[in-house]
C-alpha cells in the first residue's frame, strides 16, 4: 500500500480522531507497520500527524493558541496528550534530560486535569505541552528527528546485550518483539541500573499507550532502549564499573530460592510492615533487597511489600533537611525537583507498576530492584523527620487549613509538613489539601517534577492502608510549599486562552 492510499485509509478511518483503541481495534496487533510494510524514511503517525508536527515544529509563540483553538473545536485532551508524546519522542528520542522529563510528565498532567472545572482541564496539559515544545526548540529538534522510521528484525538474540553493542540493531529487535516480548527484555534492561530516570521512563513509556494506543507502542519504548544505551556509552566513557545491581539482585534472587516462590497473597500487618518499611529506609541496598527476598518467600503479598518501599522513600522526603546550597534556581533549603526524597519516590512508584503488570518470578525480582534503590540513601537525610507534627492549641481543621494555606503562600516547608500532618491528626477532609496542592502543581515551574511528584503521592495515598497513607499526603504538602514562588513558562498564555 503506498502512502497515497494510507492517507486514504485514514480519512476513511476519521482524519484527526484519538488513537487509542485504533491500532487494537483496526490494526488488531503491535503496530501499524505490520499492516503497511515499509515507508518513508521519516517516522510518521497517520491521523495524528498533522498535530504531531504542529507540536514540533510550530513557532512557540504561536504554539498554544492553536492547540487551545484545536482543543476548541472537538479535539480531546486524551489527543492533545498522545500527539505530544509521538512529538517529544520523535524529535528527542529518549537522550534529552529535559525533553524525557517532559515526556514523563505528560500523563501525570492528564491525571491533573481531572480534578479541575471542564473550562479549565487544558491547563496543566497545555503548560507540559509547551516546556516539551520549548526544548525541542531549544536543541534546534523543530525540524531534526532523532527517531527515523525502521524495520524490524526477528531473532532469539540477546536484547539486552545488544542494547550496549549496537543500539541500532537493538531498536529492530525490540519492535520485533511480541508487545509481551519487549515489555519483558525491557523490565531485564531496566533492572541493570538504579537511576530514576532509567526506571520512570520506562513506567511513562507503557502508560502512554492508554493515549497512543498501541499502534504507536513501539515508538514510545524506543526511547526506553536508547536511554539504556546512552547511560551504559556514558559509563564507559567514565571508566566506571557495572552497576553493582546487575549482580547483587540477581544473587539475593537465586538465595531466596525466589525462582520457586509462587506469589504470596499474606497480609502484612502494622507492625510488620512499619518494620519492613524501616528496613528499606534504614538498611544497605543489599539488606534492603534481602529483608524483602524473605519477606516474599515468606509468602507476603507483593502488593503490601511494595507499599512499605513506597512507605521508606516517602520517609526519605520526610527527614530531609534541604538541600545544603543553593543549585541553580533552586534555593538553599528546597526539597522540591531532583532531591533524594523526590526522586527515591518517583522510582518506587515506577518500580511498583512494572512490578504489577510483570508475574511470578519476574514479578519478584523487580520489587527486589526496588528495595536495592530506595535503599542506601537514609545518610543523606538523617533520622528524624524535618518537622514533627506540630500541635496548635486550637485544634479545628478549618483554622489549621487556614493557617496551612499562609504556610504554602510563604514557602515555609517545617510549616507545611507539621501542619498537614495536625490537620490530618484531627480529622481533617484529604479532599481540600488535594485540591489546594492542585493547583500550587499546576502553577509552579516545579523543577520539571512537580506534576510526577503529584501523581506519585497521590497513586501512593490510594495504595497505602488507611492507617498509614497520610504521610504521602504530608510529603506533598511539604514539596508544594518548596515550589512556590517560580511560575511556569507559559501559563500565563494558557491562562489568558482559557479565559
Amino acid at each position: 500500500m503506498d502512502r497515497i492510499d494510507r492517507r486514504r485509509l485514514f480519512t476513511r478511518l476519521g482524519a484527526g480522531v484519538c488513537l487509542t483503541g485504533l491500532g487494537a481495534t483496526v490494526f488488531g496487533g503491535w503496530s501499524a507497520r505490520s499492516l503497511f510494510g515499509g515507508g518513508d524514511e521519516r517516522l510518521e503517525f497517520g491521523p495524528l500527524e498533522p498535530l504531531v508536527d504542529l507540536m514540533q515544529s510550530c513557532e512557540l509563540d504561536a504554539l498554544l493558541p492553536k492547540l487551545v483553538g484545536t482543543w476548541r473545536t472537538g479535539t480531546s485532551l486524551e489527543t492533545l496528550v498522545a500527539a505530544g508524546l509521538l512529538a517529544n519522542a520523535r524529535a528527542l528520542g529518549g537522550e534529552d534530560y529535559e525533553g524525557y522529563h517532559a515526556m514523563m510528565a505528560m500523563a501525570p498532567a492528564f491525571d491533573l486535569a481531572q480534578g479541575l472545572p471542564e473550562g479549565q482541564r487544558p491547563l496543566p496539559v497545555l503548560k507540559v505541552l509547551y516546556r516539551s515544545a520549548a526544548r525541542i526548540r531549544k536543541v534546534g529538534a523543530q525540524d531534526h528527528d532523532a527517531l527515523a522510521r525502521i524495520e524490524p528484525a526477528a531473532g532469539a538474540i540477546d536484547l539486552r546485550e545488544m542494547t550496549y553493542r549496537d543500539v541500532s540493531r537493538a531498536e529492530r529487535l525490540l519492535i520485533g518483539r511480541t508487545v509481551e516480548g519487549a515489555r519483558s527484555d525491557l523490565d531485564h534492561l531496566v533492572r541493570d541500573d538504579i537511576n530514576v530516570h532509567r526506571v520512570v521512563l520506562a513506567w511513562r513509556a507503557w502508560d502512554g499507550q492508554r493515549f497512543t494506543g498501541p499502534a504507536h507502542a513501539e515508538t514510545l519504548l524506543r526511547q526506553v532502549l536508547r536511554f539504556c544505551a546512552y547511560e551504559d556509552r556514558l559509563r564507559k566513557s567514565r571508566s566506571q564499573d557495572l552497576p553493582d545491581v546487575r549482580t547483587a539482585v540477581p544473587e539475593i534472587f537465586e538465595e531466596h530460592g525466589l525462582g520457586s516462590v509462587t506469589e504470596g497473597q499474606r497480609p502484612l500487618e502494622d507492625a510488620e510492615l512499619d518494620r519492613l518499611a524501616g528496613q528499606v529506609f534504614a538498611s544497605s541496598r543489599s539488606q534492603a533487597a534481602g529483608a524483602v527476598a524473605e519477606a516474599l518467600a515468606a509468602g507476603f503479598d507483593p502488593e503490601q511489600v511494595g507499599e512499605t518501599i513506597s512507605l521508606a522513600a516517602c520517609q526519605l522526603l520526610l527527614n530531609d533537611p534541604g538541600r545544603s546550597r543553593s543549585q541553580g534556581a533552586l534555593p538553599r533549603g528546597s526539597v522540591h525537583g531532583a532531591s533524594t526524597g523526590v526522586h527515591a519516590s518517583d522510582a518506587a512508584n515506577a518500580w511498583r507498576h512494572l512490578a504489577r503488570q510483570a508475574r511470578g518470578a519476574e514479578r519478584l525480582e523487580t520489587l527486589l530492584a526496588a528495595a536495592y534503590h530506595t535503599a542506601g540513601q537514609s545518610h543523606l537525610v538523617g533520622d528524624a523527620p524535618f518537622a514533627p507534627a506540630a500541635r496548635p492549641a486550637e485544634e479545628d481543621p478549618a483554622r489549621i487549613l487556614s493557617d496551612l494555606d499562609a504556610a504554602w503562600n510563604s514557602g515555609d516547608q517545617r510549616a507545611a509538613q507539621g501542619l498537614s500532618s495536625a490537620y490530618l491528626n484531627a480529622g481533617g477532609d484529604p479532599q481540600p489539601l488535594f485540591e489546594k496542592m492542585r493547583r500550587i502543581t499546576i502553577e509552579v515551574d516545579g523543577a520539571l517534577h512537580a506534576e510526577k511528584f503529584f501523581h506519585t503521592c497521590l497513586e501512593g495515598w490510594r495504595s497505602t492502608r488507611a492507617t498509614r497513607r497520610d504521610r504521602h499526603l504530608i510529603a506533598l504538602a511539604r514539596v508544594c510549599a518548596s515550589e512556590v514562588g517560580v511560575r511556569a513558562p507559559g501559563l500565563a498564555q494558557a491562562h489568558d486562552l482559557l479565559g
